[in-house]
């Protein structure tokens, strides 16, 4: 899908867009809660794929970061799922 959105910058000027993939960051924060959110609208209005990244500290354990994202990724899924979004399962990492 693509859909016109008018440059800030001219009245009389727009910009067409066309998403296919949107990446959305995580730190399990409630900011990142909202942008998940964000994202998965805009990937439900452009058919768009949704990809949730998270990065976690070299520093901690991966065995305990594991935990939190598999955790979180499934609550995610849980919340896309009930606003109507296809998810498709992914490994965990």
């Amino acid at each position: 899908m693509t859909t016109t959105i008018p440059l800030p910058t001219s009245k009389t000027k727009s910009l067409r867009v066309s998403l296919k993939r949107i990446l959305v960051t995580t730190d399990f924060s409630d900011a990142s809660r909202q942008a998940f959110l964000l994202g998965a609208e805009f990937a439900g209005q452009f058919g768009a794929a949704l990809t949730l990244v998270y990065v976690f500290p070299t520093a901690l354990p991966a065995e305990l970061g594991h935990i939190g994202i598999v955790l979180e990724l499934q609550r995610l899924a849980g919340e896309a799922t009930a606003a109507g979004r296809t998810v498709e399962p992914q490994a965990p990492p």
